[in-house]
Parts: structure tokens; C-alpha cells; sequence
């Protein structure tokens, strides 16, 4: 029986679930968790809006729980927990989990797994797509003396209305075949965005009135993170972005960055500062829009 998850299941945890969280958000990439299933079942079990959270009970025990949230707007969601027990498949958790957000609006859910992860079979077989590789960046030991006060020409804070600016660089720099699944239109796009931290810092590049790259930074005492888009072309530019982002994150531990791979410029900027792979992930999405077909005319 799937059914929607209590507060009180935090208690009915099976220990063979600890550490087990199979999704990732751009959020919570970076260091392992240090957050006990208990603690993240209770705050998946509070009813919020924009947020469903399922839980698979067999035979009085729950054997798995997936939630998922909504991104930048109503009509695309992630998967932000998933947890399983061994026994589990989760291709009829997440059915029912894709059901569930249809019901409330959602026309893209997106998941986000390890490379390797024995999940995506389950996930194909209920509809997901592959849509896009990622890698994760690692920096252990961030240069010192890089200012964020450093004025770079052309890099300003990201405004309110730089949505169309941003609009079109997604458009440019990302494949034609990406963007069928992704997201087609301005409003799609919109809604299909990734939410950093709380607090992340946005910088925009311009370059003859045209938005060129944008970047975001945030982080903790231990990590900070950064992530940017940015057209190819120049190494140079990529570098000034990446230098700025590292000045933004001074006295973090590790920095870590999560990279497309249709964004292999940014990669090799990354690289260049010393920047490691740490591990490698797959995006998947799944539409759940009722396509409407053109009415047909009446035989004469």
C-alpha cells in the first residue's frame, strides 16, 4: 500500500535505511548528508504546499518513501528523497509519486541519480527519460588572495529582468535535443530552474547588451559551491567567472561544482584550477502533460 507520509513514520524507520537517500538536488551535492532519515522523514511528513511526499507499506512495515518538490514554479517538480529498502523497486513508488504531482499541476518531474545507480531501470520502466550526464567538481584546497571585490568589467549582480537575458543563453547553450525535454518556452524554463541555497550569490556576464554567462554561488564554513552557465568560445571569460566565484567563496574547505556535459568549456576551466572529478550523475525527467491533438474534420 502506498499512502501519503505521516510524522509519525519517523519512528517506523528500518535501520537498513540509514545513509540511503538515492536523490540529489543541486542543493545537497557535495559532502554526504550528516542528516538522519528520522529528521528528514518528519520534514517531508509536515504538509506544505509544493511538496508530496509518499510512503510503501507492506505487511505493517514501510519498506520505502520518496518526496518530491516543486523547482522555480508550478509545473516542474524534482524528486528530493527517496529511500528504499532492499527488497524495494522503485518503479511503482515512483509511478505513483509522478500520479500524485499530475493531480496537482506538474507537467515535468526531474530526477537526479548517481551514474551507476541501479534506479534508473526502475525509473525508465515508469516513464523517465535520460536527459542530461553531470559531473561533479571538487576543489580540496582553494587558492588564497582572489578578492570578490575585485571589479570585473562586464559581471554585475543578476537582476529582475534579466529573465529574457537568461532565457537566451539557456536557448544558445543548450542542445536542441535537450530542450524538447527540458523546457521549450520561457515559462517552461522558468519553472524547470534549479534553486541554489537560500542566500546564493547571482552574477550575470554581459557582453554587448547580450547576457553571456550566468553564476551562483553559496555555501557553508565547511563547503561552498558554485555553478555556472556560460557560452563557449572564450577561456579566457570562463576563467575571470570561475576566479570571481572562488574570490565570492574565501575560507570554505571544499568548493564543489556540478557540470553538464554539453558544458565541457566550463569542465576544462575547472580543471585548469585544479578542480577534480568527484563523481558523475544522470538527470532524468518525465513528462506528465496530456498532449491535446488537433481536432480532425468530419468525413463529408
Amino acid at each position: 500500500m502506498i499512502r501519503t507520509l505521516l510524522p509519525l513514520d519517523a519512528v517506523r524507520l528500518d535501520p537498513k535505511w540509514f545513509g540511503g537517500n538515492s536523490a540529489y538536488t543541486l542543493d545537497r551535492m557535495g559532502s554526504p548528508s550528516q542528516d538522519a532519515p528520522s529528521l528528514t522523514f518528519i520534514g517531508r511528513g509536515i504538509p506544505l504546499r509544493g511538496r508530496c511526499a509518499l510512503v510503501w507499506e507492506e505487511e505493517g512495515r514501510l519498506i520505502g518513501m520518496a518526496s518530491a518538490r516543486r523547482r522555480s514554479g508550478p509545473t516542474a517538480w524534482e524528486v528530493d528523497a527517496l529511500y528504499l529498502a532492499p527488497e524495494a523497486d522503485a518503479e511503482y513508488l515512483l509511478e505513483r509519486l509522478s500520479a500524485n504531482i499530475a493531480q496537482r499541476g506538474g507537467q515535468r518531474l526531474f530526477l537526479r541519480l548517481p551514474w551507476s545507480s541501479p534506479i534508473q531501470s526502475s525509473a525508465t520502466r515508469c516513464g523517465f527519460v535520460p536527459l542530461v550526464r553531470e559531473t561533479l567538481y571538487r576543489l580540496d584546497r582553494p587558492p588564497h588572495g582572489l578578492s570578490s571585490a575585485i571589479v570585473h568589467p562586464g559581471i554585475r549582480p543578476k537582476r529582475p529582468w534579466d529573465h529574457q537575458g537568461l532565457f537566451h543563453l539557456y536557448l544558445q547553450s543548450t542542445p536542441a535535443g535537450l530542450r524538447d525535454q527540458w523546457a521549450l518556452t520561457l515559462a517552461e524554463w522558468q519553472d524547470s530552474l534549479e534553486r541554489g541555497a537560500p542566500f546564493c550569490t547571482q552574477r550575470v556576464a554581459v557582453e554587448e547588451d547580450a547576457v553571456v554567462a550566468w553564476l551562483m554561488v553559496w555555501g557553508r564554513t565547511s563547503e561552498g559551491h558554485l555553478w555556472l552557465l556560460c557560452l563557449p568560445g572564450s577561456e579566457d571569460r570562463v576563467r575571470t567567472l570561475l576566479e570571481h566565484s572562488l574570490g565570492l567563496l574565501q575560507g570554505r574547505g571544499s568548493i564543489f561544482s556540478l557540470v553538464p556535459e554539453f558544458q565541457g568549456h566550463v569542465a576544462s576551466g575547472l580543471e585548469a584550477l585544479d578542480f577534480r572529478e568527484a563523481s558523475q550523475y544522470l538527470t532524468l525527467v518525465k513528462g506528465m502533460a496530456v498532449k491535446v491533438k488537433a481536432p480532425a474534420l468530419a468525413p463529408a
